[in-house]
């Protein structure tokens, strides 16, 4: 029987196995996003990817388990106000009556088991986490994270399927434009059971129980050394593959 334990061991699966990375946008990778395209970079090459691979691969694997789910789009909203729109791509799952957001797409900021809409707050090593009705320019649904005591605004979503085909227009989009977050330097991050981390191109920054910690790379051969240390050997080969061009 489907059932949120089920999912939730399906979501931290995909936590713990693919990493949130941008290595492709920053070769331009011009590849188009297609269910074969998929298997072969993130489960042959056993690589990462952003928010338009990994979810789409996770809707893909949901559908063949005979999941009700849709692909839709959201907007991020950033200390800076609203970022490119309509590029975060997450999923929504029918489930008894109900329906969850799925996203394991949005860097270390997951929540590795499903959100139900207007439902409980939920925690991950990243923090407390909801979705609840929120109506804004950007969408009728807000995924929110608790801040300092406050609920933040991370997103906002329509529940509009979003069709296969646009996938290619929303990564050409943050591959090209001007205001994408996400073509301007090297990010690799996860979020794990008791723990997470993020890679940029200054700095290690790890959360845990503890607190978080930053600690800041020396040189390229440092960021180098700790992305080895991070990721399997697929990711970090092509991680060298763009260092050795900057």
């Amino acid at each position: 029987m489907k059932n949120t334990d089920e999912l939730e061991k399906i979501l931290s699966y995909f936590a713990d196995t693919f990493p949130f990375e941008n290595i492709d946008v920053l070769q331009k990778s011009t590849d188009s996003i297609t269910p074969q395209f998929l298997i072969d970079k993130i489960l042959e090459q056993q690589r990462g990817g952003l928010c338009y691979e990994i979810n789409a691969l996770l809707y893909l694997f949901l559908q063949e388990l005979g999941y009700d789910v849709t692909l839709v789009k959201g907007t991020v909203y950033t200390d800076n106000g609203w970022a490119t729109e309509g590029t975060h791509v997450l999923i929504v799952v029918h489930l008894n009556g109900n329906r969850y957001i799925l996203d394991n797409g949005f860097g270390s900021n997951i929540t590795r088991q499903p959100l139900e809409i207007n439902g409980k707050s939920v925690e991950s090593a990243a923090g407390m986490f909801r979705v609840v009705r929120r109506v804004s320019e950007k969408g009728s649904l807000a995924y929110e994270k608790k801040e300092a005591n406050e609920w933040v605004l991370k997103y906002a979503f329509h529940l509009d399927a979003l069709p296969w085909e646009e996938l290619d227009q929303i990564k050409s989009v943050i591959t090209e434009s001007e205001s994408s977050a996400f073509n301007r330097q090297l990010i690799i991050s996860q979020c794990f059971n008791e723990q997470t981390y993020s890679i940029n191109e200054s700095r290690l920054r790890i959360k845990n129980e503890d607190g978080e910690f930053d600690t800041a790379f020396q040189d390229i051969q440092d960021l180098s050394n700790t992305i080895q240390e991070r990721t399997n050997v697929s990711i970090y080969k092509q991680a060298q593959k763009y260092l050795l061009k900057k």
